[in-house]
């Protein structure tokens, strides 16, 4: 957990791939990730920032294989499965995350990469969704160690096993 805590304050990390074996504990690790995000982390963020800079913390969480199209509609399908969002409340959250001044921070966890369709296999969800998009249009420009997070952090949840053999997968 110490290496995602590390992971989500960094300033310069976008994605972060949690591998294991089947059975190794990945669920029970995707669960208390859930808790500390939307609890300890989410308080740090508010404690850690002054007035003209809290960040509201929003986790997108996205089971994987329940998409019908993981490639480009990440975000719209997770918030719709997982959160009931209708389409007009996915479109006014994209736009607030996009906003010039916003003070959002996405925090996107893909769970079941591995057990996706074969054709969705092996690809780059973070570039097929323009998740780089996923953060205000404008960065502040700013030399002060509590300036925005690079936006949007991805946590990605996935077999070992499906890696084997995949020459680069890190990119």
């Amino acid at each position: 957990m110490d290496t995602v805590k590390s992971f989500l304050k960094s300033k310069s990390k976008g994605c972060l791939l949690v591998s294991g074996r089947a059975g190794s504990g990945k669920s029970v690790f995707a669960s208390k990730l859930e808790q500390y995000i939307l609890g300890e982390y989410w308080k740090e963020q508010q404690e850690h920032d002054t007035d003209q800079n809290v960040k509201n913390v929003v986790l997108i969480w996205a089971n994987l294989p329940t998409l019908k199209n993981p490639l480009t509609n990440l975000f719209e399908e997770a918030l719709a499965n997982k959160y009931y969002f209708q389409p007009n409340q996915v479109r006014e959250l994209r736009v607030e995350i996009q906003k010039e001044e916003s003070k959002i921070e996405p925090i996107f966890v893909l769970d079941a990469y591995d057990e996706l369709r074969p054709e969705f296999l092996f690809r780059n969800l973070f570039k097929t969704n323009n998740l780089e998009s996923f953060r205000p249009i404008k960065q502040p420009v700013s030399l002060d160690k509590d300036a925005f997070h690079s936006f949007p952090k991805v946590v990605i949840l996935c077999r070992r096993e499906i890696l084997a053999g995949v020459p680069d997968y890190q990119k």
